[in-house]
């Protein structure tokens, strides 16, 4: 068994069984066992090899239970519970339903309805159904995880309640998420302890997160001559930070003041300056501010097929479930798109584009530095054609 930095090294199952019959050789000795695997010493060496893998299993465990970078599940969340760090729950989709029926009848909480895709929602609150013959509450799916819930597929009682005729939602649902993987929880520990640190380009970067903005981007120009991206100049031993929304100029500010390591500069054309405390001298931070490109989806799908209702707005709201928008001065592929939207049933697809701003007709792209994509698209910006 080897450790690396990467963790334990569990060894192939053909070295265990060399190392099970190199085991039977030095007990048999002068004497060469028959090792065929069909003989009863080739069964032994077998299962020999079985308890060493086991063994070097049970070793890996314990050991990469212990990193941070490699624990998984139940080890990662007690390592992080020490840092008073938490796991992001799963969260159930939610709607608001109308329910019709005869005045007076009451609905209780965790009454059942189900969606058009055979999905169970349980009523969050007793309502009862007021004059005119309606009302309104919230339903959330029974279990949780993103359940798409487009608008008038919510409208099968499960629950029996004599009064009670019918249930729908007109407008378009909340969607839940998965339980926070380990490869995001790990990113998110790394983020927290860099929160608490100042003087690196990842306590930056964490700071920057904490103000909760759209999007960001952050580089830094480490050499002696100024580099030029997207038309932004970053000056010698600098930082360049790119954000959208998420906080005013004094919380951005205030950041980067509390952040900067001593002798780094700041690149950008946006700046703010406070006074230093206890001082008479100002702070003057520089940074860079995105301007938001809306996002469009062009895509062909196959003429003839029955998809569902509303595509557009569906499309949409897939897009805008499913894909980062974070994405200044980042990689985007159409593929991006076309993978999230198969995998939540829409297909077959012909052919998908995308467009950026006024740029279209777009396969592959890398966003500015200067440039973002919002928080999401508008289904308006979703053109269909059936090919």
């Amino acid at each position: 068994m080897l450790i690396s930095d990467t963790g334990v090294v569990i060894e192939p199952s053909t070295t265990a069984i060399a190392e099970a019959q190199q085991i039977l050789i030095d007990t048999f000795a002068p004497e060469v066992p028959n090792l065929d695997p069909s003989s009863p010493n080739g069964l032994l060496v077998q299962n020999i090899a079985i308890a060493i893998t086991q063994r070097e299993a049970d070793q890996a465990n314990t050991v990469n239970s212990m990193n941070p970078n490699i624990a998984t599940g139940e080890q990662l969340d007690a390592i992080c519970a020490n840092l008073d760090i938490e796991r992001d729950p799963a969260t159930q989709s939610t709607a608001t339903c109308v329910f019709t029926g005869l005045v007076g009848v009451s609905i209780p909480a965790n009454s059942q309805v189900a969606s058009t895709n055979g999905d169970i929602f349980l009523v969050e609150a007793t309502v009862v159904i007021g004059v005119g013959g309606t009302v309104s509450g919230s339903v959330k799916a029974q279990v949780p995880g993103p359940i798409l819930t487009t608008a008038n597929t919510i409208n099968k009682i499960i629950t029996g309640i004599s009064g009670w005729d019918t249930v729908n939602n007109p407008l378009v649902g909340t969607v839940g998420k998965e339980l926070q993987s380990d490869a995001e929880f790990r990113l998110d520990r790394v983020d927290l302890l860099a929160f608490a640190s100042t003087g690196s380009l990842e306590s930056i970067t964490a700071g920057a997160v904490k103000l909760n903005p759209v999007s960001y981007f952050i580089t830094e120009n480490i050499t002696d001559l100024i580099v030029i991206r997207d038309g932004i100049a970053i000056l010698p031993h600098s930082i360049l930070l790119t954000l959208e929304g998420g906080s005013s100029d004094l919380d951005v500010t205030n950041m980067l003041y509390a952040r900067l390591s001593a002798g780094c500069g700041m690149s950008g054309t946006h700046s703010f300056s406070i006074p230093i405390p206890g001082g008479l001298e100002t702070f003057t931070a520089t940074w860079q501010i995105a301007t938001p490109r809306a996002l469009g989806i062009n895509i062909q799908l196959k003429l003839g097929v029955i998809y569902p209702p509303n595509l557009d707005v569906l499309i949409a709201q897939i897009i805008n479930d499913n894909f980062d928008f974070n994405v200044i001065g980042r990689f985007i592929d159409a593929t991006q798109f076309i993978f999230i939207l198969m995998t939540k049933g829409i297909l077959p697809i012909i052919a998908l584009t995308f467009n950026v701003g006024a740029t279209t007709n777009l396969v592959q792209y890398t966003m500015p530095v200067t440039d973002s994509l919002g928080s999401s698209m508008l289904s308006s910006n979703v053109s269909i054609s059936y090919v």
